[in-house]
């Protein structure tokens, strides 16, 4: 197994508890060591396509932070 990692996935991105301060920290700090990390890439549109709708994307682009991090 390796861990698909960016830097940006620390981020606080929004309110709701998945985006809580310290959540990414806390996984990395369990998984330190264990898998190799490979760091992540900004899906393309036509991936994101595959598993989100279009009005959805577009949605989450409103945020162009929000989007960045998603995208990744």
């Amino acid at each position: 197994m390796k861990i698909v990692y960016h830097q940006k996935f620390r981020e606080v991105y929004s309110t709701d508890p998945a985006s809580s301060p310290g959540r990414i920290e806390a996984i990395m700090d369990e998984l330190d060591g264990r898998y190799p990390i490979v760091e992540a890439e900004p899906a393309k549109m036509e991936d994101l396509m595959t598993v989100h709708s279009r009005t959805h994307i577009e949605r989450i682009k409103k945020d162009p932070h929000l989007f960045e991090i998603a995208s990744l």
